[in-house]
């Protein structure tokens, strides 16, 4: 029900977006392909597709709403992962990414002069935090094969007698909460997507292909200058008064030292990845030689595993902060999380 009542709120800005003949520079014949053909978006297309998009306020009063209902769903989700640190950690992540979307949507509605750039910094939030969650859906999927293992073993304790009927259950309420997890992730990547598509002038359900995020190029993250940057941003801020100049400049300050964060925490993950090969390579020597049973080894790789996706997640955080700091400098326009 939920799901429906928050299409429909989509299928609404998509007509306030596209109802009125003299908002479209396209022909109707144009516009009708558009939307009925495979849109692959990638992040350095985003701008181009907003730009070409004839999008008023009534779709971005729409996108706020999918926003609401998408981070109401999440809050939901952290109580059913709370023993898990890391995907709680990145439900909260996801959960600020789509505050930033929403804060800048805001924003839009209220400044409607700066409206376009808005757009643009919220469709690649979204795109980030698509990514984000498909990331961390297919590492419940990937948890499956370890909950499934341990179930078995739980299984083979119970008629052993060595395990209580209530245990048993317990466990397999664990595997139910994950798959649970795996589908509401489906249905808020496929609101999202329909949020995008409206955001950039498509019909809320039109075919649509998130890619991956792009590497940053050496001049995005090593091209950084403190001094520098900090006088471009201010040279195309524009300041109110003296004092929403200073604060811009604490503002700037801030993201510049996350992206020096982002870059730290990334490090210290890959270095952390490194141990976690070397721990799973003396479990496989030993598995090889019969000192570790199956279940041991499974254990052994999804610890790999994880590690491996708290680096992909750190490297999702530094993209996102040099990003957002970039449009600092190039645009003057702060994003605040």
């Amino acid at each position: 029900m939920k799901a429906k009542k928050l299409l429909s709120v989509f299928l609404a800005a998509a007509v306030a977006v596209f109802g009125s003949s003299g908002a479209l520079a396209a022909s109707y014949d144009e516009e009708d392909e558009r939307n009925q053909r495979i849109l692959s978006l990638r992040y350095d297309d985003i701008s181009a597709e907003v730009e070409n998009a004839s999008t008023d306020l009534s779709a971005l009063e729409g996108a706020i709403s999918g926003i609401n209902s998408t981070i109401a769903t999440l809050n939901g989700m952290l109580d059913s992962v709370k023993d898990d640190p890391i995907q709680t950690a990145a439900i909260q992540s996801n959960i600020t990414l789509l505050n930033i979307s929403r804060q800048n949507l805001q924003s839009s509605l209220s400044q409607a002069e700066s409206a376009q750039d808005q757009m643009v910094i919220s469709v690649e939030t979204l795109f980030i935090s698509y990514n984000s969650l498909e990331d961390q859906r297919d590492e419940l999927r990937r948890s499956l094969t370890v909950i499934d293992a341990n179930l078995r073993a739980a299984e083979l304790q119970n008629q052993l007698g060595m395990m209580t009927d209530h245990d048993l259950a317990v466990a397999k309420q664990n595997r139910f909460t994950v798959t649970n997890s795996i589908s509401m992730l489906d249905d808020q990547l496929r609101l999202m997507g329909n949020s995008i598509n409206v955001m950039i002038g498509r019909v809320y359900d039109a075919p649509l292909r998130i890619m991956e995020l792009p590497e940053l190029t050496e001049d995005e993250d090593l091209d950084i200058n403190h001094r520098r940057d900090m006088e471009d941003a201010i040279a195309v801020y524009n300041a109110s008064s003296d004092m929403a100049l200073e604060q811009f400049k604490v503002s700037y300050e801030s993201m510049y030292r996350d992206v020096e964060q982002k870059e730290r925490l990334l490090e210290l993950e890959e270095e952390n990845l490194v141990l976690a090969q070397q721990t799973f390579d003396e479990q496989k020597a030993r598995y090889d030689l019969g000192m570790l049973s199956e279940l041991g080894l499974i254990t052994a790789q999804d610890a790999l595993d994880t590690q491996k996706a708290s680096v992909k997640t750190a490297e999702t955080n530094l993209f996102t902060s040099v990003k957002m700091y970039w449009h600092a400098v190039e645009d003057g326009i702060i994003v605040s999380s």
